[in-house]
């Protein structure tokens, strides 16, 4: 799961399309090279962990066998070297999800599908950005932080819910493509082949969970996904309330 939150960097730069410039030319190829970027680099760090060290050492070492290589080519600068990679990589996912996220809100807001829409789609009178929108975003990160302190666990559970709604984008595509009487804005090569098989590693995702989730002894992740479900819910009141008091 945590692997898979790392891939939702190339969803989040689709909700920037309406702001990016040519986005019919400069989309695909921004998401077509990064990606080409990021698989380089993945292979680069696999060839380098499995050419250093034999397979049960990589085992015991799990996620540390990165930092633990660093460190016996480089000693002490190497560990700061990684420390500062990852502070960075973390850092640059916290830019696109602020940038992001909060577009979300006020799209819907746009659209007057949230409470008090007209407020949240209030944009900053200099910076010409959704800042009560973002600030929501805020305020809801560190209530869920402060109710569950592992942020781990806390991308799991955005994993998990986020791909319910790819998978219901995903059946979209071939509603949409049903429905459209003009020609889609993006051409989709070979269709219907990707989306099925988007369809297929999404299904196997959700359910693969589910069934690790029955049979985690702990209980665990069974609390985590009824609590994600259980906030997602929280959506039906909240539109209900929208509608009959036209908030």
């Amino acid at each position: 799961m945590s692997t898979l939150f790392a891939y939702d960097g190339w969803v989040i730069i689709s909700n920037l399309g309406g702001e990016i410039k040519n986005a019919q030319k400069n989309l695909p190829r921004a998401v077509t090279i990064g990606i080409f970027i990021v698989l380089l680099a993945y292979m680069g760090v696999s060839f380098g962990v499995f050419s250093s060290l034999p397979g049960k050492e990589i085992v015991s070492l799990g996620d540390h066998a990165p930092f633990h290589i660093m460190q016996e080519a480089f000693g002490s600068l190497g560990g700061r070297l990684m420390d500062i990679g990852v502070m960075i990589s973390v850092i640059g996912t916290l830019n696109s999800k602020i940038l992001s996220f909060p577009r979300v809100v006020f799209e819907m807001a746009d659209h007057g599908q949230l409470p008090f829409s007209s407020f949240f789609h209030t944009l900053g009178k200099k910076s010409k950005t959704p800042n009560y929108a973002t600030a929501f975003e805020i305020l809801i990160a560190a209530l869920l932080l402060n109710a569950f302190s592992s942020s781990q666990d806390l991308s799991d559970w955005l994993v998990f819910v986020s791909f319910l709604f790819y998978l219901l984008t995903f059946v979209a595509v071939f509603i949409l493509r049903h429905q459209l009487k003009r020609k889609p804005h993006f051409a989709a090569p070979l269709h219907p082949l990707f989306p099925i098989l988007a369809i297929a590693g999404t299904l196997f995702i959700e359910i693969s969970t589910i069934v690790n989730a029955l049979n985690d002894s702990t209980g665990e992740q069974l609390f985590g996904i009824t609590i994600s479900l259980l906030i997602v819910a929280l959506g039906i009141p909240l539109y209900y309330l929208r509608k009959s008091y036209k908030l």
